[in-house]
């Protein structure tokens, strides 16, 4: 019974691919909403899957996703509606960083930049301007940085404030050139600063879309950027830190609000993110797109269904007779029924096939030329990959829209009696 109905459905998809081939324009015009249809869908699918990919590939290459940040804010609201200076007292300290350590213990690490502004930097007569930040020892790791030469900051810096600092790639090749930067002194301001290390050039291939710079900036000290230049707050700080695993970045955070707000009385003062918040925008985004290429896949897919119903209705009244001979040779209207039914999924499905393929080809072309011409020059890779689910659920939506498209037809083929078939012109 079961081998039967393999070599009936066997039989009918012949039946159906010989009427497609049979019939190619008309096919080909009935193809075209199928086909546009599912290559959106899986296109869609496969683009922002990259998408996300892409952008949290980049912050893991910044930081990492169980990530946070703290910063003091300029203005408040006080009231619905009124905002106000955020007091100096709430400025960031060492002090601030040394009570996360000791209170939070959902945080792994933590580390402060304080952010002193631009300085005319100069050596040997070379001079620009570069921004320099005052930064502790643990900033390297959860900012990912890898030096090309020298060394990072050490802890016995920050408690001698020495003048020591550490150049981006581009301070190196601007200032120094191909000479070895290390050991060799810098003007920064009204200061002397000996060159302890260069950074290896961040090469994000989202680089302009960071709030700071990655290859223009000086790390120096915390405590000697404190002394030096800006006194004993950190006015433009902020403070990151890392929790023990993703699952406690929440737990994290709600620890360091606690913190402040026994410390401050409020926490009203500052700002505080994550990069798990950013990664939900992320989510937010890419569901946003899925939706409004969801919403012209499903018009495209009516279009073709409804196309692919009038080609079926076509195919009944030109095959009227054939139909009848069929019953009068002891076809029953099953038979009919499941015949012209499997004509129509036939049709949807190949509109799938080469929906889903033009996807792929389409998909992967684009990833190769974003990847070249845009991100090889920053160390990045645009991945694209059709998702397995998304393939299968291309076959799913072909096989329903060619059943619902072809119920009508074939119900009205099965309808029709032999002599109602035979005497049709």
């Amino acid at each position: 019974m079961f081998s039967g109905i393999i070599g009936k459905i066997g039989i009918n998809f012949l039946v159906g691919w010989e009427a497609l081939l049979r019939n190619k324009f008309r096919s080909l015009l009935t193809l075209l909403g199928i086909i546009l249809g599912i290559f959106i869908v899986v296109t869609t699918v496969s683009i922002s899957g990259s998408i996300k990919t892409f952008l949290v590939s980049e912050m893991n290459r910044l930081g990492d996703t169980k990530g946070l940040s703290i910063g003091k804010k300029e203005w408040y609201e006080k009231s619905p509606g009124k905002y106000e200076r955020s007091p100096k007292t709430a400025n960031l300290s060492m002090e601030t960083v040394s009570e996360i350590r000791t209170y939070c213990p959902s945080i792994s690490m933590v580390a402060a930049a304080n952010v002193f502004g631009r300085l005319d930097t100069s050596h040997q007569g070379k001079s620009m301007p570069y921004e320099l930040l005052g930064v502790t020892t643990d900033i390297k790791e959860l900012w990912n940085f890898e030096l090309s030469s020298g060394r990072w900051l050490q802890k016995s810096d920050l408690d001698t404030n020495e003048k020591v600092v550490v150049i981006g790639s581009k301070i190196k090749d601007e200032i120094f050139g191909s000479i070895n930067p290390v050991g060799k002194e810098i003007r920064a301001g009204t200061n002397r600063l000996t060159v302890i290390g260069s950074i290896k050039k961040r090469q994000l291939g989202m680089a302009k879309l960071m709030p700071f710079s990655i290859d223009n900036d000086m790390y120096a000290p915390i405590t000697t950027v404190d002394k030096y230049y800006t006194g004993k707050y950190m006015r433009n700080a902020w403070i990151n830190a890392r929790a023990k695993e993703l699952s406690l970045v929440e737990q994290a955070q709600n620890e360091i609000k606690m913190l402040f707000f026994r410390k401050f009385g409020t926490i009203k003062f500052h700002g505080f993110g994550a990069n798990k918040d950013a990664i939900k925008e992320i989510d937010k985004m890419v569901l946003t797109i899925q939706l409004v290429a969801g919403c012209a896949a499903a018009i495209s897919l009516i279009v073709g269904g409804i196309g692919t119903m009038n080609i079926m209705l076509v195919s009944v009244t030109e095959r009227t007779k054939e139909i009848g001979l069929r019953k009068a040779l002891g076809a029953t209207s099953n038979d009919i029924r499941f015949q012209f039914l499997v004509e129509a999924i036939v049709v949807c499905l190949f509109g799938g096939l080469v929906g889903t393929f033009l996807s792929i080809f389409i998909t992967s072309g684009a990833g190769w030329a974003i990847t070249v011409f845009f991100l090889d020059k920053h160390g990045s890779v645009w991945e694209s990959e059709v998702k397995v689910w998304a393939a299968v659920g291309a076959f799913i939506i072909s096989t329903l829209v060619g059943t619902s498209a072809g119920l009508y037809p074939s119900n009205k083929a099965a309808k029709l009696t032999p002599v109602q078939a035979l005497r049709f012109d």
